[in-house]
């Protein structure tokens, strides 16, 4: 399949609006509903599964099938990979990290195939949780953030990709996310042969116009020619990306300056029990255009949108709310595939797979197709919404697995013939630095639904890049 960027193809590209417009053609998989299982995490050394009143401040799920979740004071893993999950699943490690201080406690943790990344009020803990021995007496890095008591991290992602002729095995970012600097912190890390964190390797990501924290952050599902994408949702519902760069070992550069993708909570009094966004996933489909799906939740009395798809950086007037006969108002999270083909949506008591299609004037939308579960999945507490979703890609197969803050485990499997599969991200030393160049912004209209009416909005930056040529659509 030939590759839709300038880069590749060679093809001078279209304008902005028609790259945005482009009409999606690929052959929509039908999936149908397989095996299902849900249980629970067990605590450390008890025979009893955690009680309803105790709940996890944050969870990840990696690529391997390993599980992590942490409460203010330790972080517990689980290999869920090599258990009976008719079973309640036996923890395999237990952290609790020896450097934290009086009032210091754990606030958000990621988790790839080698490394687990664990944040507190005050620093960030990288641990190699594969190595042999107590996990906590294998730390690869603490990184001191509030040293002046500026900035107070609070959400955490981390992305591992393989590289392929280069001088290294593999590589490693990770973002932060917090409240007092306005913006997202980046970390590297590489593997060659063993991991190592790049000390002076690590870049601040501006979010302009931001007034609140950073709650949520995470990393675009592809790396093309080298380039990949960070996100980062505020608390004012806005989502912010970036494009970065790696040119070789701590060398990154960011492509074009923060630029927002999606302004939704638009009213300048905040609403009680307004909505949230509570996913976001960046992915390409399959004729390899890139594209953003923003999960939101519309609790009792917003005016936020529904959830929606759109090419990545178009304006609002290109963003599809999922149909109304798939999903419903509530997404408490939602995934993504690898390969554009499905997304993954967890409701109030459903756990539901939707095929991506081709929509009429261009981009994706949904089939009426959908495969539901019923699902144990629940929101924790206020603020607080703890629940992973990871997607994993078999041959004419979708692997399933879910957690939640209160310890409950879904795994479900659905039946896909011809599901193609997708490689995992890499590096390469073609097109193989961390400085931040300028761009210029845009400025978009995005507005506020209303009922059936759309108030005026407020104007916010928006780039959008007709040049970016590792993601542009052809």
């Amino acid at each position: 399949m030939a590759r839709s960027s300038f880069a590749s193809s060679g093809v001078i590209p279209t304008s902005p609006e028609q790259q945005f417009q482009a009409t999606e053609s690929f052959d929509v998989l039908q999936a149908s509903k397989g095996i299902t299982s849900q249980t629970r995490l067990q605590q450390q050394k008890r025979r009893f599964s955690i009680r309803d009143s105790e709940a996890f401040v944050s969870t990840a799920i990696a690529p391997n099938g390993w599980v992590a979740v942490a409460t203010p004071s330790e972080i517990r893993l689980y290999n869920i990979e090599c258990q009976n999950l008719n079973k309640d699943v036996t923890p395999t490690a237990l952290i609790r990290p020896k450097s934290l201080s009086k009032g210091e406690s754990v606030r958000a943790v990621a988790i790839s195939d080698h490394l687990l990344a664990v944040v507190t009020h005050l620093r960030l803990i990288v641990y190699e949780y594969q190595e042999t021995g107590n996990v906590e007496d294998n730390s690869l890095s603490e990184v001191r953030i509030n040293q002046k008591a500026a900035w107070t991290p609070r959400s955490l992602s981390i992305l591992q990709v393989d590289a392929t002729d280069t001088d290294q095995r593999a590589a490693a970012w990770i973002a932060v996310g917090g409240e007092g600097v306005n913006g997202v912190r980046l970390y590297q890390y590489s593997q060659r042969p063993c991991w190592t964190a790049l000390r002076n390797c690590h870049l601040t990501l501006k979010c302009p116009r931001n007034t609140g924290l950073v709650q949520s952050v995470g990393f675009s599902k592809f790396v093309r020619m080298n380039c990949f994408v960070v996100f980062a949702v505020t608390s004012e519902n806005h989502v912010v990306c970036w494009s970065v760069h790696a040119q070789g070992i701590g060398k990154l550069h960011t492509l074009s300056t923060s630029h927002h993708l999606a302004e939704y909570a638009m009213s300048d009094v905040q609403q009680p029990h307004r909505g949230e966004v509570t996913a976001v996933n960046i992915f390409e489909s399959p004729s390899e255009r890139p594209y953003i799906f923003v999960a939101i939740n519309q609790k009792h009395g917003s005016q936020l949108m529904r959830s929606f798809i759109a090419p990545l950086g178009a304006p609002s007037s290109q963003w599809r709310s999922l149909p109304g006969n798939t999903t419903g108002r509530q997404a408490l999270s939602a995934a993504a595939t690898r390969n554009g083909r499905f997304i993954v949506v967890v409701e109030d008591g459903a756990l539901k797979l939707l095929a991506l299609r081709g929509a009429f004037g261009g981009g994706l939308t949904c089939s009426d197709h959908t495969v539901e579960w019923a699902s144990s999945l629940r929101e924790t507490a206020k603020d607080i919404c703890a629940i992973s979703l990871a997607v994993k890609e078999t041959l004419g197969c979708i692997e399933i697995t879910g957690i939640d803050g209160r310890g409950h485990l879904l795994s479900a499997r659905a039946s896909v013939p011809g599901m193609p599969v997708t490689a995992p991200p890499s590096l390469t030393m073609r097109g193989f630095s961390m400085a931040e160049l300028h761009g210029d912004h845009v400025v978009r209209t995005v507005p506020e639904l209303c009922g059936k009416e759309i108030s005026q909005a407020r104007r916010v930056g928006l780039t959008v890049r007709s040049d970016w040529e590792p993601f542009g659509g052809g």
